[in-house]
């Protein structure tokens, strides 16, 4: 059912008919639409068919440059690796089709975090090889970049790893602690083991870390020095009081000086009872900002995209010198760079919450108040001098200027207002302008200005019935000059 709806969801997605569908996939058309109207059962050929159509469609469409990120939440049953195994390959299989481009598990998710020293019995690090290649298997199916927590064995100690996976090959293995790099043979294949970054086509750069929250800061900036611009960290740490907040402080501080993007996702549901409780936090993060996130002890899947080409840009704005000292490893990965889980505001710069935004506005307005304060003290202007004609712009100046006025202690009749109609000057932009003078007890004077606009149309040779951007400018220069002429008369400061 999944995999028809993700179909589906393609097939929308590409704008594609039934006809331009038969003609890609080599699929009749009768079983097209008998595949889409629900008529006739879908087999696996057909599916892939449709699949391989519908990518090869969508690869075509403009590369923004995103990466889709997807950061799964499985139950864990501590210590069956086999039900974790299972759990994870469905996750995985279900994060692809939905066209998640890296999914990151948290750590130790094939045995579960709390396991304390059975982690270390042969007979879990045996199973743990047994379920990896299960899962490097089941990825050759799969486009997607994925990175999960086990145990691993190396030289006679066991490390909690994060171990990467791309089609069917083990990329490499990172360890929760910094390590010589080196070459190790693991499931029969040369595998690179410490802290590696994995660099594809396109510029994406990836790191792992593997720990509790701490780890982020210091160990972000070592891979954003030496070129990682996204990070997934896989974190198996129990819940405290208040940690949630400090956890997403230190990813928003981490994905802000490293100017990288942020997975993080935390172990949760299936881990110890005793008096540990773990949360399966999610976050992905880009450039300090949170973009997902999961609530605390909910078992949900988070997607979303880092905007890459934004990091990259940021990176260049920055000067951030690579310093080369970490093993880089080069791989195939490509990625279609379309946005699809993403939310983007309306009012980017406005914060959603409240509490926030007015906080924001009185910072704002007290900065400009400040800055005005200075420049009046600084040329010993006796007035204020502003053109109001009750639109936005002129009515922030004014609440600028009012507030000004106050922190210098000085009487708001001190501001002149002055309002300057001409043609298409409306009522209600005029009576908000007298309104907002009378409310804050300023002194108004309207000058008209329609005289002499009409004399400088004649001087230039305008056409007053022509409303062009020389009808409007000339108006807005006429009003400029007025307002510069009575400062200087009132010794004020427009």
């Amino acid at each position: 059912m999944k995999d028809m709806l993700y179909l589906k969801d393609l097939k929308k997605q590409n704008g594609l008919t039934n006809v331009q569908l038969a003609e890609k996939s080599g699929i009749p058309l009768g079983t097209i639409n008998k595949i889409f109207s629900g008529k006739t059962k879908l087999s696996l050929d057909n599916y892939n068919k449709l699949l391989n159509a519908l990518s090869c469609t969508q690869s075509k469409s403009k590369n923004y440059n995103y990466i889709k990120c997807a950061l799964p939440s499985i139950s864990i049953k501590l210590g069956s690796i086999q039900d974790n195994t299972q759990a994870i390959c469905d996750k995985i299989k279900d994060c692809s089709l939905k066209g998640a481009d890296i999914i990151s598990f948290s750590e130790l998710s094939l045995t579960g975090v709390t396991l304390g020293e059975f982690i270390n019995q042969e007979l879990i690090i045996s199973a743990t090889e047994k379920a990896l290649e299960k899962i490097v298997s089941q990825t050759k199916n799969y486009d997607s970049l994925i990175f999960v927590g086990a145990p691993i064995r190396v030289k006679g100690k066991v490390y909690s790893c994060a171990v990467a996976i791309l089609n069917g090959n083990i990329l490499g293995i990172t360890p929760s602690e910094f390590v010589e790099t080196a070459k190790i043979s693991f499931l029969g294949r040369e595998v690179c083991f410490g802290n590696n970054i994995y660099k594809a086509k396109g510029g994406l750069c990836v790191a792992c870390i593997v720990g509790d929250e701490y780890k982020s800061i210091q160990d972000t900036l070592l891979y954003a020095k030496n070129g990682a611009n996204l990070i997934v960290h896989l974190c198996g740490s129990k819940e405290l009081v208040e940690l949630d907040n400090v956890r997403k402080n230190l990813v928003k501080s981490a994905s802000n000086v490293g100017v990288c993007g942020y997975l993080f996702n935390n172990a949760g549901f299936g881990e110890s009872s005793t008096d540990n409780v773990f949360g399966g936090k999610k976050i992905i993060a880009e450039k300090g900002k949170i973009i997902a996130e999961s609530n605390l002890f909910n078992s949900q899947d988070i997607y979303s995209e880092i905007d890459l080409g934004f990091l990259i840009n940021e990176r260049v704005k920055q000067n951030l010198i690579e310093l080369n000292q970490l093993n880089t490893i080069d791989i195939d990965f490509s990625y279609s760079g379309n946005v699809k889980f993403r939310q983007f505001s309306q009012t980017p710069f406005v914060p959603t919450d409240k509490k926030i935004a007015k906080e924001r506005f009185e910072q704002i307005l007290t900065m400009q108040a400040l800055g005005l304060k200075r420049r009046i003290e600084h040329t010993y202007s006796k007035k204020a001098v502003i053109g109001i004609s009750g639109g936005l712009d002129s009515t922030l100046a004014l609440l600028v200027a009012v507030r000004c006025f106050k922190l210098m202690k000085k009487d708001t009749k001190d501001i002149l207002g002055i309002t300057m109609p001409c043609f298409g000057t409306s009522g209600r932009t005029y009576n908000n302008a007298l309104g907002l003078c009378n409310e804050f007890g300023i002194e108004l004077q309207e000058i008209k200005i329609t005289d002499s606009v009409r004399v400088h149309f004649k001087d230039i040779g305008q056409d007053e019935n022509l409303t062009d951007t020389t009808y409007e400018n000339s108006q807005a220069r006429e009003r400029t000059q007025v307002l510069m002429d009575m400062a200087n008369k009132v010794g004020g400061l427009v």
